[in-house]
């Protein structure tokens, strides 16, 4: 996968084909999937276009628009709540979860059964928000 960070497009391949994308920095919060061409054209495409100039002679399959479970910091959810005891979150990976999921497993299972981990992922605390501690990813796509 390729990342370009300035706009946020990012391609890689898919089988035969390439699949690519970038997130619209204003798009209203919701759960619309719908296709945004006019984003595609005016913002979408010149990226693409400059990070790879060959896409512009090429034509599209098909499109698809999907949604993210972001959290407002862009950064995911790994702990125990504190409001309700021996309830565990693990989410917010803004469409990463699969990726991640073998090392986010273990991490959850060690602090069900241990309450340490290791690689610290105290900053990854759902409580986080309520203490209003700084973070936040400045590299989202």
């Amino acid at each position: 996968m390729v990342i370009d960070f300035a706009t946020g497009f990012w391609f890689r391949r898919e089988g035969p084909s390439l699949i690519f994308g970038m997130r619209n920095p204003v798009e209203p919060v919701g759960f619309s999937i719908d296709i945004d061409w006019d984003f595609f054209i005016g913002e979408l495409a010149p990226a693409a276009c400059r990070r790879m100039p060959a896409l512009g002679e090429t034509g599209i399959a098909r499109a698809q628009a999907g949604l993210h479970s972001d959290t407002p910091d862009r950064v995911a959810v790994l702990g125990e709540t504190l409001e309700v005891g021996d309830f565990y979150l693990a989410c917010g990976f803004s469409g990463h979860g699969f990726m991640h999921s073998p090392a986010v497993g273990r991490v959850i299972t060690d602090l069900i059964l241990d309450g340490v981990v290791s690689p610290d992922v105290t900053a990854l605390r759902p409580d986080r928000f309520w203490r209003g501690e700084p973070g936040g990813e400045s590299a989202f796509i």
